[in-house]
C-alpha cells in the first residue's frame, strides 16, 4: 500500500492548452486540447479513471496558475488556510 500523498495540479488556460503538475514539476502539456467539460470525457484525462485512494484540499480558482504560483501552494504543504 502506498501512503505517500502527491500534490497534483491541472491548468487549462484560454487557447485550451493544459498542463499536468505533480508535485510541482510539470508533467506534460497539450495544446489546443478536447475539451467538453459535462459534455464528454476530457480526452487527453480522465479524472478518477482507475483511481484507489483518498482527495484531500481540492481547489478550483478562476484564473490560471502558472508555474511559479503552482511552485508557491506545493511549498505551502498541508496549510490549508492560505490562498494566492
Amino acid at each position: 500500500m502506498n501512503t505517500h500523498w502527491y500534490y497534483l495540479a491541472i491548468t487549462v488556460d484560454a487557447t485550451n492548452a493544459i498542463k499536468l503538475y505533480k508535485d510541482a514539476i510539470i508533467r506534460n502539456e497539450v495544446i489546443n486540447a478536447t475539451l467538453g467539460i459535462g459534455i464528454a470525457d476530457l480526452n487527453e484525462y480522465t479524472l478518477g479513471h482507475n483511481f484507489l485512494g483518498h482527495v484531500d484540499d481540492l481547489r478550483v480558482y478562476k484564473n490560471t496558475l502558472n508555474g511559479t504560483e503552482i511552485q508557491q501552494l506545493f511549498a505551502l504543504g498541508g496549510d490549508c488556510y492560505t490562498c494566492l
